[in-house]
This record gives C-alpha cells, structure tokens and sequence, in this order.
C-alpha cells in the first residue's frame, strides 16, 4: 500500500513539476515574443517620419515622366488637386459627418486616434470562423494612410499608423478639423475625391445641400469604390443596400430618428451622373499615348509587386513619385504630327467619327528592347487612359505572323532553307473538313513550283500552312520564345494569323524585334525605373532577361535576307514600302498582312535602328475598301519610317559573314542549270540563295524540274501543248522544235488531273482553276499520236513496238495544220 502511495505521489510530483515547466517555458516564450513586438514597435515608431500640417495640408504631389533623355514628359498633377473642390467643414452637413462616422468609426469622437476595441474585434473576427471580418482602422488611421502613401500590407506599416494617427490627434486637437481633411481626401469612384466633387457628380447640388438619404448612400461609397461605383447598375444595386446598413446604424447610435429613418429609406434617389459635371469640376488635362501605356504599365507593375489597384492609382497620381521612361521624344513627335494629319486619312474626311477608320503603331528601338514612340488611333487624342490601340487590341495578323511562326523557327533547325522549293499543290489541311480543299491563296491561284522565299514575299498562304502542320508544336514554342503563346491554338489557320485572339502592333513589333536584333528578343519596356523623391526604387526595368530565339546565330540573317526581298523586290505584296532618300535606299525588311474579307491590313518591318509594326482597320471589324484603303497599313508604317530616319546616318541590318552563297533555280531550289538559265523566266527565277553552312545544296545537287525536249507541231495535248516528238515525227518529215520548259513526274500530274476531275465531276466545271500558274511553261507528257499513226498505217512501226503510256489518254490529239 505505501509503495502504491509513493508511486503514485511521484507521478503527481511529476506532473506537477511538468505543468509548472510548461507553464514557466510559456511565459518564457511569451516574455520574449513580447520583447520581439517590443523592438520592433519601438522601431517602427522610432523610424516614423513625424506628420506635419504641411502634409496634412499639401495635396501638391506631383508625380513626373520623363523622357529617355530625363525630359519632362507630364507632369501627372495630383487628382486629389484635379478632380476635387474643398468643403469647409461647416458646409458638409451633420448628416454626412454622422453618416461617416456610423459606418466607418462610431467612437471617433472619444478615442486617440486608435481604436483598441476596434483594432482587437478585427484581429479576432480574422481569425475566428463565424465572428465576422472588418477593418480596424479608424478615420484617422485613415486619414494617415492617405497622407504618407504608406499603404504596403505589413504589421510594421500598421504599427507605423498607429503611431503616427496618435501623433496626428495631439497635433490636430479639434476632430472636426480632421474630419473635415478626411472627407476632402477619401475617393468615391469615376476620379471624384472628396465630398464636394462626389456631391456635385452624382446628385448634381452642393454638399450643403445633400437630403439625409443621398449623406448615406455617400457614406458608403469609399469602402469599395469599385463594388460601390454609382456609374454602374451593380454598383448602384450593392450601395443602396449599404446605404440601409448605414442609416440602420445611424438610427442605433441615435444620430437620426425613426420618422428620419424612414423617410432616408423610402427616398428615390435621382442620379446626375450621366449629365454634364458642373464647371467648377476640373478635368484632367489629356494624357499621350506613351504617356496611357506608362501609367498603366506601372500601375500592373505595382499589382504584381503587392499592392491593390487602387493603392496603386493613389501612389501614381498622388504618391509623388518619378517615372523614367524609354520614349524617343523626336521620334514620339514625328508619330503624332502623322497620325493627327486627315491628309493621311483622306477616307476619314467628312466622316463621323464613330465610322472613321483606325490606325495604330508601336515602334521599339530593338537592341535595347525600348518602346520609343506608339500612337493609338487616328486623329487628335482628346481624352486621358483611353483605348489605346497600340497596346490593348486583339485584331489577327495574317501573314505577318510567317515569318515569325513558320519560316524563322523551319530555318533555324534546318527543316527548310530561303531557297526550298515545293510543287504547289491543291491540299486538305482543314482537320475539321479533310474533303474540303483548303487553304486557298490571296488570288485564288495554285503557283507551282516556288520556294520558300518566294512564297513569303509573295504572301502565299499554302506553303505557310504546309510547312506548318507538318512541325506544329516546334513553331508554336518558337513563336513563344517571341511573346506570343499560341499553344492554345493548335490549328492550321494559325500559319495564316487566324488566331481566335489575335495580337496588337506592340505584340508583333516584338516579336520582329527578334529577327532585327540577330535572333535575341526582350520583352519591350515603355520604362526603366520608378522611384521615389527621396530616390528609393519602387520598380526596376534596367536588368531584364534577353531571350535566344534562334539556336543557330546565323537564321536572324537568312530571315532578314527574305524580309528584304519582301520590301524590295517588284514583285512583292509589301514592295511600297521601300523608302529612298534621293539615290540613298534605306536597308529594311518587312512583311505585309491582311486577314479574311479584309478586315485588317498591317506591316511590320525594321531598320538597323527600329522596328515599327503598323495596323490599319475599323473597331467594328468592317471590311477596308481596297481600292482606297488597300495596304494603307504599308503607307502609314512607310511615312513614319521615313521620318524618323531621314536625318540618320544610314545604318545597315545586322547581318553575318557566315552565311554560303550559291546560285539556285527558283523552281526546284537545287544549284541552277545551264537550261534553268535559258528558261524565258530566268531573270527572276535563277538568282543567289543565301544559307547557312551546311544547309545549302550539295555540290551535285542540280535543278530537276528543267527539260529541253523536242515537241512536234503536229499535235497537241488536251491542255494545248505540243506533244513530245517520237522518232515517227521525224520519219513521217513532221517539223520538230527543241523547246525549254517545266517537267514534273509522272505522279505529280496525276495528281494535279485527278483534283481537276474530281472537282469538275462535283461541281460540274471549274477544276482548271487547279492548273499550276507555271502550267504555261510545263512541257507536254503526252507524244505525238498522229505521225506514229500514220507511220502505222504504212506498215513503218514494228508489231513489237509500244508507244509511250500517255497515248491511250490523249483521245483529243488533234492534226495541226
């Protein structure tokens, strides 16, 4: 029994002894814990910088852009100053003072500017599920957030709030005085801060003069301005609830009656939002383009980096900082003196506005991946942060997106060169419909043998696409490595720029800024830094990650070869854009586009200093006049460039000396022929490739698609042709002529009489169009029948004799005279 008792009494000593030891280790943690808020409270308030009445009264915190050379660009004055019309404190009614106070802090006038039951019933409906979650800041605590700018989400930035809202009372002791600067500085949606302005935008009267209902439902509009937003139906919906919240609590706390009540709830508001603002509203001055992209890049910039939208807004139009920007602005003036010249936009003329056509470019200095000038719509810009083109549309790029997507990527693995050559052909690409012969070209034509150079600067579509669903997944990575993802469009009409969501002049003049600046892309930055008065970096763009598009140096140069034909040879869709001062040509490549029922024209193209991409079309996506509007994308791209470099010492493409030479025929893109040579065709169908080593032809690599053949003037074809001559014609004395021309095999022609066929047995006729545009120069696959007949008939053929395998099909060999 005592050793039962002992035992026992040592396990409760035990116990004992561990609670007190948990106990003890607690206080410990908590001493220390304490001792940690401790020091860093202390030091929050110890690096506080104190509140002055000059920066509770100051609203002049200007943020300025500058320019790339550290010009002032804008000057963003503060929209507080802007957009704001300050009210005494004896003419905003008791009833919004009240109203405010309700909703936003009930012991404002009684506590020292923190709310400690307040700050702890937040803390705990935080964490504790069922509790309910509100803010515990006070009105003063508020009023300091939107004095400092100090908004970062951070215990230390509260604790600093804390401090400096109790530092704000001592200094203001009279809570009128701090309501007042409160009720002139908090937002209320649609650029209205303050009660004066918001007074006058929405109920149309002075603050004074504001009924109980309208105090209520201001009162709740600068918790959310966006969920509250009186311009939108859902806004208005979600206030007029909080509206009731507020006079419930206005009613508990005693500050309104219940007839009051009553009558606040059952007011119809009337809404002036829609009408004009009064004149004493100030307006924001107008904003450039460049000027539009920067505060909006910043501001997504600052999102990214931690901050709200709205935190964000208030540090750039009231935060007071500086914004280095990339703008050229010689450049940035040559853009808009064009696009604001109707002598540009002749079909504009007389038109309403809401029917003018559009235009937008984006030009970027591609070495250093800057966006030096952008323009976002034709004509004078008469507002601020409004659509701006150059950055925001969406619209397809037809066939600028090749170069990019299909040519560059093939070449740089060396699945095709400039000068692959490939037998155009009628093709089922279309996975949806294989019966269904597709893509077609701009005109509706099946060329024949071209190569890949050809097909670019003549804007085919049927090479793009089949050289594109061939290698998919390899072109769409590359076209990603460019800033533009497309894996999520995995379809043939992708080669042809038929996105579901299409790319804006900014996304294309990237991506060409790729091929300019010898295969290396930067993602454009229309900034390099934003910092603030005091120097500290908010963000930073000057160390940015170049990207290798091409594994092989050399493809940015055989590209930039093909880009260069586009724009200069006569042939060419894009040949408008040459640009010549005096004798003096200006080295540049480019690409045309334009997409279905031409909806869209475009041109992206560069110089040894930049690349622009240009577009041209309507916002309701109305199809352009050609015969007016047509390639007036290359127009436009042509009377900037032209500008912006005429005072520039020339400046070449990069290039490389890597690159082998050889001289090639168009047709079959193999070392050209003596006969390739003698083709009537020659002058533009022989010509000097450029490839990257070990690419090009071998040296027994010689063109195969040339012939010289005899043809006898007997006979011909069902396509019209001299028929090949037999050694009958010559026996039977028939003249017989060497001619130079096209021969494909055997296969290929059966092939293009089967499509022809077909399509003629579905349709009841137009398979011809299916004719290669070099059928003209092919040669006869059928021989003469009519001397092997008549040497027949006078018992001159041998019994064994077979006569060529086209004969049989030739039932329409005619004699000729």
């Amino acid at each position: 029994m005592k050793r039962r008792y002992r035992i026992s009494r040592a396990i409760r000593i035990t116990t004992s002894n561990l609670i007190l030891v948990i106990i003890l280790t607690a206080f410990l943690a908590a001493g220390i814990l304490a001792g940690l808020l401790g020091g860093i409270a202390i030091g929050c308030v110890i690096t506080s910088k104190p509140l002055t009445l000059n920066d509770l009264y100051s609203t002049d915190r200007q943020t300025v852009i500058f320019d790339s050379d550290g010009n002032t660009m804008v000057t963003l004055k503060s929209t507080i100053v802007e957009n704001s019309i300050w009210a005494g404190i004896d003419e905003i009614p008791e009833n919004l003072r009240n109203a405010f106070v309700a909703i936003e802090d009930e012991r404002f006038y009684t506590h020292n500017g923190v709310d400690l039951k307040r700050s702890v019933s937040a803390v705990v409906g935080f964490f504790v599920p069922g509790m309910g979650s509100h803010g515990g800041s006070t009105i003063t605590q508020q009023l300091v957030k939107k004095v400092t700018g100090d908004d970062a989400h951070s215990v230390p930035r509260k604790i600093r709030e804390q401090w400096r809202a109790i530092q704000l009372e001592n200094l203001i002791d009279d809570k009128d005085k701090i309501l007042e600067l409160y009720l002139n500085r908090i937002y209320f949606a649609n650029n209205c801060y303050g009660v004066q302005i918001a007074a006058n935008k929405y109920f149309g009267c002075s603050v004074s003069d504001l009924s109980l209902a309208q105090c209520a439902y201001l009162a709740g509009i600068p918790n959310n301005p966006n969920k509250y937003n009186p311009a939108t139906t859902t806004g208005r919906q979600n206030e007029y609830k909080r509206q009731v919240i507020i006079l419930d609590k206005m009613l508990e706390l005693g500050f309104i009656t219940e007839e009051e009540y009553i009558e606040a709830i059952q007011t119809e508001l009337t809404f002036k939002i829609d009408e004009q603002t009064p004149t004493e509203t100030k307006k924001l001055n107008t904003y450039s383009y460049y000027t539009d992209m920067v505060i909006k890049t910043v501001r997504e910039d600052l999102v990214a980096s931690g901050y709200t939208v709205q935190e964000a807004n208030n540090l750039i139009f009231n935060g007071g900082i500086n914004i280095q920007t990339t703008q050229d602005t010689r450049v940035q003036n040559i853009v808009d003196s064009i696009f604001t010249d109707e002598n540009n936009f002749k079909m504009n003329i007389g038109r309403d506005p809401e029917d003018c056509s559009q235009c937008a470019i984006a030009i970027i200095d591609h070495e250093k991946g800057e966006i030096v000038a952008i323009y976002g719509g034709y004509g004078e810009k008469t507002q601020s942060l409004t659509y701006n083109r150059a950055t925001d549309i969406q619209r397809q790029p037809g066939s600028t997106i090749k170069p990019l997507l299909v040519y560059g990527p093939l070449i740089d693995r060396g699945i095709i060169t400039a000068g692959t050559a490939m037998d155009e052909e009628a093709e089922h690409l279309d996975a949806s419909n294989t019966d269904r012969i597709w893509p077609s070209n701009w005109d509706n034509k099946i060329h024949g043998y071209l190569n890949a150079r050809y097909a670019l600067l003549m804007s085919y579509n049927i090479p793009a696409a089949h050289f594109f669903v061939r290698n998919m997944t390899l072109c769409l990575e590359y076209l990603k490595r460019e800033g533009i993802d497309k894996f999520d469009e995995p379809y043939a009409s992708t080669a042809l720029g038929g996105f579901k969501k299409g790319v804006s002049p900014l996304e294309m003049a990237a991506g060409y800024s790729a091929i300019a600046n010898g295969g290396v892309y930067y993602k454009p930055i229309c900034y390099t830094k934003v910092y603030t008065t005091s120097g500290e970096i908010l963000l930073d763009n000057t160390q940015r990650q170049a990207t290798m598009v091409y594994e092989n140096p050399d493809t940015a140069a055989v590209v930039t070869s093909m880009l260069e034909s586009v724009s200069h040879d006569s042939r060419s869709t894009g040949r408008f854009s040459a640009i010549y001062y005096g004798d003096t040509e200006l080295p540049l490549g480019g690409k045309t586009g334009s997409t279905t029922d031409l909806v869209d024209y475009w041109f992206v193209g560069f110089t040894g200093y930049y690349t622009a991409a240009c577009w041209y079309g309507y916002d309701d996506s109305s199809p352009c006049d050609s015969s007016i509007e047509g390639g007036w994308a290359t127009t436009i791209w042509t009377k900037v460039m032209t500008e912006i470099h005429r005072d520039l010492p020339i400046k070449d493409l990069q290039r490389s000396d890597n690159l082998v030479k050889v001289e090639i025929c168009t047709s079959s893109g193999k070392r050209a022929t003596d006969i390739c040579k003698r083709d009537p065709r020659a002058s533009q169908w022989v010509y000097e490739e450029v490839y990257i080593p070990g690419t090009e032809p071998g040296p027994m690599e010689y063109c195969d698609c040339h012939a010289e053949k005899e043809v006898c003037l007997v006979s011909r074809d069902p396509y019209n042709k001299y028929c090949l001559a037999t050694e009958w014609c010559k026996i039977m004395g028939s003249r017989v002529l060497t001619n130079i021309g096209l021969y494909r095999s055997e296969e290929m022609i059966a092939y293009i009489e089967k499509t022809i066929k077909d399509y003629t047995e579905e349709y009841g006729s137009g398979g011809d169009q299916f004719l290669p545009v070099d059928w003209g120069q092919e040669m006869s696959h059928y021989y003469c029948p009519t001397c092997y007949e008549k040497a027949k008939a006078m018992g001159l053929v041998p019994e064994d004799y077979v006569f060529p395998e086209h004969y049989t099909l030739d039932a329409e060999a005619e004699e000729q005279d």
